[in-house]
């Protein structure tokens, strides 16, 4: 399962404790104060779950992230949607999509796939970024 901007892991820890036949959970998570909150959720659930202290983007490096001053929980990497708010930049680390999905996202033929994500703004890019042939010959899109 990918837990794409996991926040705290509340998502996946709840889906590792209550669905024993979710064998492993990708959880990527930008903020370093929630990604510490991540690593506590989600430390009894061991090698079943590993992490990712990055945003998934259209490049590898580091890039500005808009932060919304109102809202703690409101980020993302379009300015546009911070229109009209009060925000902070903070920078973050980015991995480009299509490449961390080739190297971490790999699916066995009867593999099932639980997909989640909640980037504010980039999900579409995300998604349309992990093209099929990356699922070998099983398919999320049945």
């Amino acid at each position: 399962m990918p837990d794409i901007d996991a926040n705290v892991g509340l998502f996946t820890r709840q889906l590792a404790v209550r669905l024993r036949n979710v064998e492993r959970s990708l959880c990527v998570e930008p903020e370093p104060g929630n990604f510490g909150a991540l690593q506590y959720n989600v430390a009894q659930q061991g090698d079943r779950v590993r992490l990712w202290n990055l945003a998934l983007s259209d490049h590898d490096g580091d890039t500005r992230r808009f932060r919304d001053a109102g809202n703690f929980g409101n980020y993302s990497l379009n300015e546009d949607a911070m229109r009209g708010r009060t925000y902070d930049v903070v920078p973050i680390h980015c991995a480009a999509t299509d490449r961390w999905m080739r190297e971490h996202l790999q699916l066995a033929a009867d593999e099932r796939l639980i997909w989640k994500s909640d980037t504010l703004g980039y999900d579409e890019f995300i998604i349309s970024h992990t093209h099929r042939w990356r699922f070998g010959t099983a398919s999320m899109w049945r």
